[in-house]
Protein backbone atom coordinates (compact mmCIF):
# COMPACT_ATOMS: atom_id res chain seq x y z
CA UNK A 1 0.00 0.00 0.00
CA UNK A 2 2.80 2.40 0.85
CA UNK A 3 4.35 1.89 -2.58
CA UNK A 4 1.10 3.13 -4.10
CA UNK A 5 1.02 6.26 -1.92
CA UNK A 6 -1.10 5.15 1.04
CA UNK A 7 -0.45 6.82 4.37
CA UNK A 8 0.95 5.01 7.39
CA UNK A 9 -2.46 5.28 9.07
CA UNK A 10 -4.19 3.68 6.07
CA UNK A 11 -1.77 0.75 6.13
CA UNK A 12 -2.25 0.34 9.89
CA UNK A 13 -6.05 0.28 9.52
CA UNK A 14 -5.85 -2.39 6.82
CA UNK A 15 -3.61 -4.48 9.07
CA UNK A 16 -5.95 -3.94 12.01
CA UNK A 17 -9.06 -5.28 10.29
CA UNK A 18 -7.20 -8.15 8.55
CA UNK A 19 -9.80 -8.85 5.89
CA UNK A 20 -8.56 -7.29 2.66
CA UNK A 21 -10.46 -4.04 2.96
CA UNK A 22 -9.41 -0.42 3.11
CA UNK A 23 -11.06 2.64 4.64
CA UNK A 24 -12.90 4.69 2.02
CA UNK A 25 -14.55 7.24 4.34
CA UNK A 26 -14.32 8.35 7.96
CA UNK A 27 -16.85 10.15 10.15
CA UNK A 28 -16.27 11.12 13.79
CA UNK A 29 -19.59 10.84 15.66
CA UNK A 30 -18.69 11.09 19.33
CA UNK A 31 -16.94 8.56 21.52
CA UNK A 32 -16.30 6.34 18.52
CA UNK A 33 -16.08 7.02 14.81
CA UNK A 34 -17.51 5.29 11.76
CA UNK A 35 -15.23 3.95 9.04
CA UNK A 36 -16.68 2.96 5.67
CA UNK A 37 -14.65 0.10 4.23
CA UNK A 38 -14.28 -1.07 0.65
CA UNK A 39 -13.42 -4.70 -0.12
CA UNK A 40 -12.10 -4.77 -3.70
CA UNK A 41 -11.58 -8.54 -3.83
CA UNK A 42 -14.93 -9.76 -2.52
CA UNK A 43 -17.44 -11.21 -4.94
CA UNK A 44 -20.70 -9.96 -3.41
CA UNK A 45 -20.42 -7.61 -0.44
CA UNK A 46 -17.92 -4.94 -1.39
CA UNK A 47 -18.75 -2.41 1.35
CA UNK A 48 -18.86 -2.49 5.11
CA UNK A 49 -18.88 -0.35 8.23
CA UNK A 50 -16.65 -0.41 11.27
CA UNK A 51 -16.91 1.36 14.60
CA UNK A 52 -13.38 2.61 15.30
CA UNK A 53 -11.35 4.41 17.97
CA UNK A 54 -13.07 2.62 20.82
CA UNK A 55 -12.44 -0.56 22.77
CA UNK A 56 -11.81 -2.79 20.89
CA UNK A 57 -10.12 -0.56 18.32
CA UNK A 58 -12.25 -1.70 15.35
CA UNK A 59 -15.60 -3.53 15.33
CA UNK A 60 -17.19 -4.82 12.12
CA UNK A 61 -20.91 -4.05 12.60
CA UNK A 62 -21.84 -6.89 10.22
CA UNK A 63 -20.01 -9.53 12.26
CA UNK A 64 -22.75 -10.68 14.64
CA UNK A 65 -20.54 -13.26 16.38
CA UNK A 66 -18.00 -10.57 17.22
CA UNK A 67 -20.67 -8.14 18.37
CA UNK A 68 -22.22 -10.73 20.67
CA UNK A 69 -18.79 -11.45 22.17
CA UNK A 70 -18.34 -7.82 23.21
CA UNK A 71 -19.63 -6.90 26.63
CA UNK A 72 -22.67 -5.04 25.32
CA UNK A 73 -25.03 -7.54 26.91
CA UNK A 74 -23.48 -6.90 30.33
CA UNK A 75 -23.65 -3.13 30.01
CA UNK A 76 -27.10 -2.99 28.40
CA UNK A 77 -29.04 -6.10 29.44
CA UNK A 78 -32.26 -4.82 27.84
CA UNK A 79 -30.60 -4.05 24.49
CA UNK A 80 -30.75 -6.16 21.34
CA UNK A 81 -28.57 -6.54 18.29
Amino acid sequence: MKAMGASEEAAQFTQLIQDGGYMSAFRPVGRVSIAAVNYPFRANENNGLYLVNGEPAAVDVDNMQRLQGIELKKRYPGGTL
